[in-house]
């Protein structure tokens, strides 16, 4: 896969059992050499105070696809047009224990 352009889901989760809340988001999702770059918009422009507040929370969401894939990702300052950055986060050993 060189890109994905299409939709998701940002879920931030207080625990393994509690989804806090769910914002859907478009997503740009590009291959580089070091595994891949993407940028995230929020669906509903209602969701940005919500979003903000748990990002002060915890910056740490799970992205969730359509086929129920998932991944780890932080989220990143949105710049002025409302795109923020995602940053998958590595490995378990480097994320809170949720």
């Amino acid at each position: 896969m060189d890109s994905y352009r299409g939709r998701a889901r940002l879920e931030w989760w207080a625990n393994a059992g509690t989804c806090i809340d769910s914002y859907p988001v478009r997503l740009v999702v590009d291959a580089t050499e070091d595994g891949w770059d993407a940028q995230a918009k929020l669906a509903r422009r209602g969701d940005r105070e919500g979003l903000a507040f748990l990002r002060m929370a915890d910056n740490w969401f799970t992205l969730r696809f359509a086929d129920g894939s998932t991944f780890e990702v932080t989220v990143g300052e949105p710049e002025r047009r409302g795109w923020f950055p995602l940053t998958e986060l590595a490995t378990a050993a480097t994320t809170p224990d949720r």
